[in-house]
């Protein structure tokens, strides 16, 4: 475990991380890293976590993550990185956190979130994701958290997202332009300062 958070940390992360290979945890947040996330990292197959949040790191989230089979926690929020959610990552199947809120990222939230059985958290929010938030994210037996607001997300909030939900209880949907689907027994799904088209009810017994 290597855990170096809140320091005055500068510079980019080594390639030379991937000699580290018995590394379990990794979390260098709030901290001054800038730079790429180094393609080494996917050497890191015993990788568990990987908590980046709060620095400057730019660029693309690297395909060769796909590579980290065991990776639970991945939490990039607060940086600048730009580009899409690599397909490739839907390889990483006991990921049960994904946090990539106020970054620069677009393109389609993609449907194979909805394929991890195993995901509690997934925050999207503040970035520049575009198109309808898709039925499949209903698949998701384990989420208790979903946060999409200030996006660019149209069309409708899909009634499937009531199916699993964490076992919990979804209230109203209100508005137009902001819509939150309100916190009950612990879970909170928030899509608030999207593009949704028309007003809409969920209701779970």
């Amino acid at each position: 475990m290597l855990y170096l958070q809140n320091n005055y940390l500068s510079g980019a992360i080594p390639e030379s991380i991937s000699n580290c290979t018995r590394l379990e945890s990794l979390d260098l947040s709030l901290n001054n890293i800038n730079g790429t996330l180094p393609a080494s990292l996917g050497k890191l197959g015993e990788l568990r976590d990987l908590i980046l949040w709060q620095n400057f790191l730019e660029g693309e989230i690297r395909a060769s993550l796909e590579n980290l089979d065991k990776l639970e926690h991945l939490i990039l929020d607060y940086n600048g990185l730009i580009g899409i959610i690599p397909s490739e990552l839907s390889k990483c199947k006991e990921l049960n956190w994904i946090s990539l809120a106020r970054n620069q990222l677009s393109g389609p939230i993609p449907a194979w979130l909805g394929q991890l059985s195993n995901l509690a958290i997934l925050k999207l929010s503040n970035n520049s994701f575009s198109g309808p938030i898709l039925a499949e994210l209903g698949n998701c037996q384990s989420l208790v958290w979903l946060d999409l607001n200030i996006n660019q997300l149209n069309g409708s909030i899909p009634a499937e997202l009531a199916k699993q939900s964490g076992k919990m209880n979804i209230g109203l949907v209100i508005g137009r332009r902001r819509k939150r689907i309100g916190e009950k027994n612990g879970g909170c799904y928030d899509v608030s300062i999207n593009g949704f088209n028309h007003r809409r009810y969920l209701v779970m017994a």
